[in-house]
């Protein structure tokens, strides 16, 4: 899965942020953004499943307990995959 794709490029678009996506499998993402770059991105999984995730550069992905199940820290992307669980929701967002 890659989010950033998905961020329009126009101008006027700078920031925003868009609630309730359903994407492919199901699962919900809502997400935010602030010049022109996602902030930060919630995404709930109606059942378990593997997940493979493009970690865009300098974010990290944190359980909803706060444990965080990876970290990228490098200038591009990065591919992690975790397994899902049921109804639980993981938040990517910028590492500061």
């Amino acid at each position: 899965m890659r989010l950033l794709p998905a961020l329009p490029k126009a101008p006027t678009w700078k920031a925003g942020e868009i609630k309730g996506m359903r994407a492919r499998g199901g699962f919900v993402v809502d997400f935010n953004r602030q010049k022109a770059s996602l902030r930060e991105a919630n995404i709930t999984f109606p059942i378990r499943r593997e997940l493979s995730l493009s970690l865009p550069a300098n974010t990290k992905l944190i359980y909803e307990s706060g444990e965080i199940l990876a970290k990228n820290a490098q200038m591009g992307d990065e591919s992690v995959k975790i397994m899902t669980s049921k109804n639980k929701t993981y938040r990517l967002t910028r590492i500061k």
